[in-house]
């Protein structure tokens, strides 16, 4: 395995152990951070005009929380 191979290999595993982390934590997030969350999200709509919104795109969009807000 030449080099470039061996650095993409690692980088993939290094993805899927990250991305398995976030699975790990993803269900007990939403019970720990609801209410934070919840104050930042309505302190963010209230600075939008929701009537001339069109499309939305949420890239950070984590536990889709925010996406039941919009």
């Amino acid at each position: 395995m030449d080099g470039d191979a061996l650095a993409s290999s690692i980088d993939i595993r290094e993805s899927l152990r990250v991305m398995e982390w976030y699975n790990s934590v993803a269900g007990s997030y939403n019970e720990l951070y609801a209410k934070e969350q919840r104050r930042k999200y309505a302190k963010l709509l209230s600075c939008i005009n929701m009537e001339h919104l069109g499309a939305v795109l949420d890239v950070g969009c984590g536990t889709l929380e925010l996406l039941k807000y919009l």
